[in-house]
């Protein structure tokens, strides 16, 4: 019987969660537009968009492709 309430509360956390990196998401997908990977400030983007939401691909891409670029073994 204490299952249940608990049960529904993860839940609607779960789904609390998730609004929240959604609304994330759409910011750093609106700030990655105006970044050029090229830019030297390309790795500091990266970096601010992988501390706004680790889980999305973005920051790491970003940061990925700076170093990338910039490696002496090419």
């Amino acid at each position: 019987m204490l299952r249940f309430p608990f049960i529904v509360f993860l839940l609607l956390f779960q789904v609390d969660l998730l609004a929240q990196n959604f609304s994330k998401r759409e910011e750093i997908d609106q700030k990655r537009l105006n970044i050029d990977i090229s830019d030297p400030d390309a790795l500091t983007s990266g970096r601010d968009f992988v501390r706004a939401d680790s889980t999305y691909y973005v920051g790491w891409m970003f940061q990925g492709l700076f170093l990338h670029d910039r490696s002496a073994d090419r």
